[in-house]
């Protein structure tokens, strides 16, 4: 925006004081500016004008004609179309760059209750393994032991080597099942190459 101050005077005549002067700034939408003397306009924004003099002589007679000037205002760099992309493209990279943060902290939020998942799994397929499947194993033994005890021919020998081979099977699936419990190398090389937004 500029302010425009114009002083338009008379000259050639004999009594200046009695002279009279009009001024105008016309845009270039027809929009119209008066002044008269010395005179400050509105402040005008970036574009082309005219200026436009008249002047009355001693008795008051008008000329309607009178002189124009022609100018134009250049916009300051903040008003340039440039600068409303730069701050538009700047804006968009703004809000990309919070997209991105955000898909940061909500990947590292899953990929932590992930890990914390697989921790509580390896932890309870070790406890299972080391406490109950141990035990079993333990129990298993002591009844073999005592089933070796037992006369080959008594038939409570054969009940308790079926009720042995049951218990075998048994820890078998127990450790399968234990097994799956565990995360498997392909699952925990998967969460850590995920995408780190």
């Amino acid at each position: 925006m500029l302010k425009l101050t114009t002083r338009a005077s008379v000259w050639r005549c004999r009594n200046a004081s009695s002279s009279a002067t009009g001024s105008k700034v016309e845009t270039s939408t027809g929009r119209k500016r008066a002044t008269d003397g010395k005179r400050s306009t509105p402040t005008l924004s970036p574009g082309p004008y005219r200026f436009r003099v008249i002047a009355a002589n001693s008795s008051g007679v008008w000329n309607h004609e009178g002189d124009t000037l022609d100018f134009s205002i250049a916009p300051a760099y903040y008003q340039t179309l440039w600068f409303y992309a730069l701050c538009a493209l700047a804006a968009l990279v703004m809000l990309f760059g919070l997209h991105r943060l955000r898909l940061r902290q909500v990947s590292g939020h899953i990929r932590g209750r992930l890990e914390a998942r697989l921790a509580e799994r390896e932890r309870i397929a070790r406890d299972l393994h080391d406490t109950l499947l141990q035990g079993i194993q333990g129990l298993i033994l002591r009844f073999q032991a005592a089933a070796d005890r037992i006369p080959p021919d008594a038939p409570a020998r054969g009940l308790m080597e079926k009720s042995l081979d049951r218990a075998d099977k048994l820890l078998t699936e127990s450790r399968d099942k234990v097994k799956d419990l565990r995360p498997s190398a392909s699952d925990v090389r998967t969460i850590r190459r995920s995408p780190r937004y």
